[in-house]
């Protein structure tokens, strides 16, 4: 059990089922405070701390995800003026 703990595929497989179940939790019930973002970041702050589970352990998966989200988002400033231009690419 604290392999699998330990493997980078706990923490994106935690993130991510949290924060489907965070999204259907807002989804259902419109109320603001049920963001799903804060939603997640609480529920896996309770997750760790009832299981006994080190941040380090979780974040080999969490600096994985953010790892992608930050590519992401240097991709994008470059693609809409590429986008809105590509007529004159052509």
């Amino acid at each position: 059990m604290t392999e699998l703990l330990s493997s980078p595929l706990f923490g994106v497989v935690l993130t991510l089922v949290v924060f489907r179940l965070a999204e259907l939790l807002y989804r259902r019930s419109g109320f603001i405070l049920f963001n799903p973002v804060f939603v997640s970041i609480c529920a896996i702050i309770a997750i760790l701390k009832v299981g006994q589970i080190s941040y380090a352990d979780y974040a080999r998966g969490g600096d994985l995800i953010l790892f992608l989200l930050v590519q992401d988002i240097c991709q994008h400033p470059w693609q809409l003026p590429m986008i809105l231009q590509l007529h004159r690419l052509k």
